[in-house]
């Protein structure tokens, strides 16, 4: 399995609390943990936005075989628009699933529906980027969170699985299957 940057990241903080843990750095080791579970939020959804970011280019470029139309998609739909295919309040991905058109939109949200699993996921990513919006826009410094680091961190494993949902089910859709 490969392992992530956030994967390393959750890895370096948790160690870190431990380590103030085990020589009774109470102060350090509480101010650590909510800094860590801020960071994490923000590092994931950042993570997140690249990676969705980089596989609509790819289908993109694989699709299109043209240079000039890949360039206007990655500087007209691409670059800086991430935060316009989300609605991050409401529990579904409805708003970015039809941008590709109401036929793949049906077709996820029926694969989603009749899958736990595809569900949980889709809810961990939608919670990860409503958290992210709500840290950067209501005083991030006095911000609570109310999960532990390592809920947040399954969080963040969960909503990994949704990214990878979502190019499969794009290279899928693609080819017809």
């Amino acid at each position: 399995m490969n392992l992530s940057i956030i994967d390393s990241l959750y890895k370096r903080n948790k160690d870190i609390i431990e380590y103030f843990q085990k020589n009774d750095e109470l102060s350090l080791e509480t101010d650590s943990t909510i800094f860590f579970r801020k960071y994490l939020i923000l590092a994931a959804a950042s993570y997140f936005e690249k990676r969705i970011c980089d596989i609509i280019k790819l289908f993109v470029d694989k699709s299109s075989n043209s240079n000039l139309i890949s360039e206007f998609v990655s500087n007209k739909a691409i670059s800086r628009q991430y935060h316009t295919y989300f609605d991050w309040d409401r529990n579904n991905v409805n708003t970015f699933w039809g941008l590709f058109g109401q036929d793949f939109k049906n077709h996820c949200n029926n694969k989603i529906k009749l899958n736990e699993e595809y569900q949980k996921q889709m809810k961990a990513f939608l919670e990860i980027g409503r958290i992210r919006n709500e840290l950067v826009h209501m005083n991030f410094a006095s911000y609570n969170l109310e999960k532990t680091l390592s809920e947040y961190y399954d969080l963040y494993k969960l909503a990994n699985d949704f990214i990878l949902f979502f190019e499969m089910e794009l290279n899928e859709y693609k080819s017809g299957v």
